[in-house]
């Protein structure tokens, strides 16, 4: 199942493996009462101030890893996450593009998307392989 931008579930393949609804969940955590405790991180009256929080609010919602801004240009932020647990790469690359999307237009994003680049191998913890995932956040 996808999310229309409005958060309501629509037909459609989205992420293999039978996590089909890990768009409208993000949606839903954007939008939900459970967001006001993130509030005072999310509510800037730019797009680009939430993307420098997002090694905050990446702090906030995991228990692994760290994520870091890396580059920053007019529209588009580059940033990366470290020591991604490989397993959950791809559900956590799923359920921040539909987090981050309603957050990112709320700050006035005009077509916001979240562009991944391939996750790369970043060492293993306790025999758990880790990756680093690279992404740019981008809008118009």
């Amino acid at each position: 199942m996808l999310c229309s931008a409005d958060g309501v579930g629509v037909e459609g393949p989205y992420v293999s493996g039978g996590g089909e609804s890990v768009p409208c969940e993000g949606h839903a955590v954007a939008r939900g009462p459970g967001i006001r405790a993130y509030a005072p991180v999310l509510q800037f009256d730019k797009p680009e101030a939430v993307c420098r929080r997002f090694a905050s609010i990446y702090a906030l919602l995991y228990d692994f890893g760290r994520a870091e801004v890396v580059k920053e240009e007019p529209k588009c932020i580059h940033a990366c996450a470290y020591g991604m647990p490989e397993p959950l790469a791809e559900w956590w690359m799923r359920a921040s593009e539909s987090y981050m999307e309603p957050v990112l237009r709320a700050a006035g994003a005009f077509r916001p998307r979240l562009i991944w680049d391939t996750p790369a191998a970043d060492g293993e913890r306790l025999g758990m392989p880790l990756v680093r995932v690279p992404s740019r956040t981008c809008w118009d």
